[in-house]
């Protein structure tokens, strides 16, 4: 009799062990599933954040060198024409080349 008295305590007591693991699986696998994306969102948040103050700062710039007075609105605008019409030349004269190297090729 006494050995099946000790059969009857094990028993709940595997029980408690077993529901004791699968709890700290349990913990452990929510643990993993919160904390994983938010370290890998971290770092990505953070590199976004750097671009737009980079971005923020070019035209902040060119802000403060009109209100300087280091150029005037009209001669800046004069400037980016120019600067337009030069990269325009640029493109041309690539895509120009571009095509007289294809046909040479052929």
């Amino acid at each position: 009799m006494r050995y099946g008295g000790d059969k009857k305590r094990k028993q709940p007591q595997q029980i408690r062990e077993t529901l004791n693991l699968l709890g700290l699986i349990f913990v452990a696998a929510a643990a993993y599933f919160l904390t994983i994306p938010s370290l890998k969102t971290e770092p990505a948040v953070r590199a976004e954040e750097a671009a737009k103050q980079r971005l923020d700062k070019k035209p902040a710039n060119t802000e403060v060198i009109l209100k300087e007075g280091v150029v005037t609105m009209r001669q800046f605008f004069e400037f980016s024409k120019r600067l337009e019409r030069q990269l325009r030349r640029i493109e041309s004269h690539l895509t120009d080349q571009s095509g007289e190297e294809i046909g040479r090729k052929n």
